[in-house]
């Protein structure tokens, strides 16, 4: 009868030499992370606080899963069984980033056959001491077409999944601390520090959702400026036969002036209306006017100001006086007349 010790050592030997391949494996599923992610990353505002990069299991920790564990310790195949032999995680900003990872992930299976693993709300209720679970877990497993796994059967491809985690930044560093002291540290039946890391993960939850909320606020508002802008580059080139050099244009001042001016209020259209009863006017100003901010599209927003209301332009301007006096006088407005 074989003995607990040479289990032990079959089960690493296996290991190791499944190793080359997991290793192969993981590394692939990193740089094909980074791909598609990076891909979508401007389309869909993707904030990668920490990129992929994959760990394997250490010989102690896989020993202590497969015989140690209630969850395995009586399987006849822990080395097929458990998951994570290898397991790469991606970082992000907030919980809405963490939702369109996962469905670009689940989209690629060209790449990979993907399982949701645990469901983070589920998989909390049956296990509330294993704060990592708060984070989504997918399970890739190579496809059969794979030039990695060339030769190999679908059952011998079963021994080669990856385990993706996607966390937010705060699920990433409350569960690197609660997980070490919880789940493997020695504090595993203190009841009384399990209710107060509950507690502190509720209150990461919570600002999770409230984390989601203000970026879909500030989404909101980047996309309307952006199309204000837009309007103004248009209205420019249709109106004015004049072009802005969209790489100088300087974002954070126009959206300070923006700010300051509450274009919320501003109708895209009643600029067109100034510029076709001001077109020569306009014109000349885009033409002769070389300072910064008349190579900004901003400037058509503020000649429409010195038509539409030139006392709220002067009171509202904070930055340096001549700026403006120079674009008063290039309309044949007094600067000193509101």
């Amino acid at each position: 009868m074989e003995t607990q010790e040479q289990k032990e050592e079959q089960l690493i030997k296996d290991y190791n030499s499944l190793k080359p391949k997991l290793i192969e494996w993981a590394n692939f599923v990193d740089l094909t992370l980074q791909n598609i992610i990076y891909t979508n990353i401007e389309s869909a505002s993707i904030k990668i606080q920490i990129p992929p990069q994959y760990r394997l299991k250490s010989d102690e920790s896989l020993i202590g899963k497969a015989f140690y564990n209630n969850q395995f310790k009586n399987s006849s195949k822990p080395l097929k069984r458990i998951e994570d032999k290898v397991g790469t995680r991606i970082v992000l900003t907030s919980l809405r980033e963490v939702k369109i990872v996962k469905e670009i992930v689940l989209s690629n299976t060209e790449f990979w056959n993907v399982r949701i693993s645990r469901d983070p709300d589920k998989s909390f209720d049956k296990k509330p001491k294993e704060f990592d679970y708060t984070a989504i877990h997918l399970n890739l497993t190579p496809l059969g077409s794979s030039s990695i796994f060339k030769g190999f059967s679908n059952t011998d491809l079963e021994f080669y999944v990856c385990e993706l985690q996607i966390r937010t930044l705060l699920q990433h560093a409350f569960a690197e601390v609660a997980h070490d002291t919880i789940y493997k540290g020695a504090f595993s039946s203190n009841n009384q520090l399990v209710r107060l890391l509950s507690k502190a993960e509720a209150l990461m939850e919570v600002t999770d959702e409230y984390f989601c909320n203000a970026y879909e606020t500030m989404e909101k508002v980047e996309e309307y400026e952006k199309s204000f802008l837009n309007g103004l580059i248009k209205l420019a080139e249709s109106e004015l036969d004049f072009k802005f050099d969209k790489n100088s244009i300087d974002i954070p001042l126009t959206n300070d002036i923006f700010n300051i001016f509450e274009i919320r209020n501003i109708e895209i259209r009643e600029i067109e209306k100034n510029i076709q009863r001001n077109k020569s006017l306009l014109k000349s100003l885009l033409a002769n006017t070389k300072s910064y901010l008349g190579r900004q599209p901003i400037v058509i927003l503020i000649a429409y100001l010195v038509f539409f209301d030139s006392s709220e332009l002067k009171e509202k301007w904070h930055l340096e006086e001549n700026i403006l006096k120079e674009i008063f006088m290039r309309l044949n407005f007094s600067f000193g007349i509101g």
